[in-house]
């Protein structure tokens, strides 16, 4: 372990400070060779305690042209993993955590209050295309944190996320993650079911995509279909009141509906 954590403090300050890299650096020289080792990182079965790391980081000498800590050195190493303004989501979380997965999950989570819900079962909800058939509306909205999603008087608003080659390995060892750990809530693993609900078909994709909320290349837009393959969610989903909801909104109007036709055969 020591030997691991001498070589992610090399690399994470080789990776800030640019003038510690070497000419023909091997790591840094092919850039799908480093995107493999960063992704290594964030594995759950990879995972160093960052007090470990924070041990050997105090002992070992740190170069002059470093001024930064090592959760800012992490942050800005996995930055292009995060979502949203990073600037904005440390003023609101903690810089601390157990590991790297875990820091890289507390900048996923919602700022949105949670909805309650009434029913102890959590209720599934329509694609995308059949929610609009049903007089839905899906609309993008700008969040600090791609889980804010809302529902308001027929409006379900989501949060824009960029697709990309990375997203499939970060959600699955998140939600390895809140899985493994019982004490964890799991807003990352519901919202993975959420969006593998709305993104049901290719047409629900190319609504989703229309509509500016799933952003990214065609083949790597059903990644929420691939990290859901074997999970299932239980009593405790996050999104259980919101769906509550959409699901009552849409017997309401139903019944709105049914009342306007049986009137005018009448």
């Amino acid at each position: 372990m020591l030997v691991d954590c001498c070589f992610i403090i090399e690399l994470v300050l080789r990776y800030v400070v640019k003038g510690l890299r070497r000419k023909d650096d091997p790591i840094f020289t092919s850039n799908e060779g480093f995107w493999v080792l960063r992704c290594d990182l964030i594995k759950l079965e990879n995972q160093i305690p960052l007090f470990v790391l924070q041990h050997v980081f105090n002992l070992v000498p740190i170069p002059n042209q470093c001024t930064y800590t090592l959760i800012e050195l992490t942050l800005l190493f996995f930055k292009k993993m995060i979502p949203g303004n990073l600037e904005l989501l440390q003023e609101r979380y903690s810089l601390e955590g157990k590991h790297f997965l875990d820091i890289i999950r507390n900048y996923y989570l919602p700022t949105k209050p949670i909805v309650k819900s009434r029913k102890l079962v959590p209720e599934n909800i329509y694609s995308a295309t059949k929610l609009q058939k049903m007089g839905f509306q899906v609309k993008p909205v700008a969040s600090n944190s791609i889980l804010d999603i809302q529902f308001d008087k027929g409006v379900i608003k989501i949060p824009h996320i960029q697709i990309q080659s990375h997203t499939e390995i970060v959600f699955r060892n998140l939600i390895a993650l809140e899985e493994f750990n019982e004490v964890c809530s799991n807003p990352i693993k519901s919202y993975a079911l959420l969006m593998r609900s709305l993104a049901e078909t290719i047409k629900d994709v190319k609504l989703l995509q229309r509509k500016r909320i799933l952003l990214g290349k065609k083949e790597d837009v059903n990644v929420f279909k691939k990290v859901c393959e074997e999970v299932v969610m239980k009593e405790d989903s996050y999104y259980k009141g919101i769906c509550e909801q959409i699901n009552g909104y849409g017997k309401i109007k139903w019944r709105i509906w049914y009342r306007k036709v049986t009137c005018r055969e009448s």
